[in-house]
This record gives C-alpha cells, structure tokens and sequence, in this order.
C-alpha cells in the first residue's frame, strides 16, 4: 500500500513537470503566433504532440493507481485523500493545487492562441476578398462615362479566384 501511495504521488509530480513543459510550449507557440514565424509554429506543434502523448500515458497510469486505490479511476481528491496517510495529504493536495493552475494557465494562453489565429484567418481571408473582388458590388462605368448601375458585379484586376 505503502508503494502505491507513493506511485501516486510520483505520477502528480510527473504530470506537473509534463504540463509545465507543454505551457512552455504553449507560450513559445503563441510568441511565433505573434511573430508570424510559422516554421517554428510547426516545429512547436509537433514537440505539443509529444508532450500530450506523453500526459496522456502518465494520466492513465495515475487513473489505475487511483482504481487499485480507491475502486474506481474517477475518485475526488477527497476520497483519494481518506486513502493516504495523514503525512502524505498535504504533498497530495499541494500536487493537485499546482497542477490545476497550471493547467489554467494552459487553457488561457490557448485560447490565446486560438483567438490570434482566427484574427489572423479573418485578415487573410479579408485581403483574399479584396484582391479577388470578392463579394463586391458597386457600381461600373461604361467607355463613354456612363453608369452601369448595380446589376453587375465587377471583377478584379489581380485574382479572379480564391487561392
């Protein structure tokens, strides 16, 4: 029993250096995000990848520890707690403390990210409009100086279809 508490505790710890890993990650993504500089955005994605197979493989070994312990994978930290020894709650609580902050911290700096991205998305898409005439519609004038009215849509000098 003595060995199984242990193991938990070790496979927070574990998670906790993994997560702080990946919210490195994460703020170097959104830094290249910003920059523009989407080699090392690729590069970054890729190390992400790693990183969460990794979190996923200690996850399910802490959910099993926390089944041997408990009966069930999905215990509270509460149940979890009534399980170890009196010593050992105050490093279980500080792991479980520490490690949904930084998984907030995680989550916020995605978001983060994501919101970047789709401004970024919106811009492209935007100048893709203009030079492509997009949904324009106004008004043209003939040879002879003329209006043409509205009925038509004009088409643009540079593109005439989305990339």
């Amino acid at each position: 029993m003595q060995q199984t508490m242990h193991a938990l505790i070790t496979a927070l710890e574990n998670l906790l250096d993994l997560h702080g890993e990946l919210l490195g990650v994460e703020q170097k993504k959104l830094r290249s995000i910003i920059a523009q500089d989407w080699r090392e955005l690729e590069t970054l994605l890729l190390e992400s990848r790693k990183l969460l197979t990794t979190i996923e493989l200690r996850e399910k070994q802490r959910m099993e520890i926390v089944e041997h312990l408990c009966g069930r994978s999905d215990a509270p930290l509460s149940i979890v707690e009534k399980k170890l020894p009196e010593s050992q709650q105050p490093r279980l609580r500080s792991c479980a403390k520490k490690l949904v902050k930084i998984i907030s911290r995680q989550k916020l700096v995605s978001e983060n990210a994501q919101n970047l991205l789709k401004s970024s998305l919106e811009i492209i898409n935007f100048s893709i409009s203009l030079f492509s005439g997009g949904d324009g519609e106004g008004k043209t004038y003939s040879v002879n100086g003329q209006e043409n009215g509205t009925e038509g849509r004009y088409t643009s000098l540079v593109f005439d279809i989305k990339a």
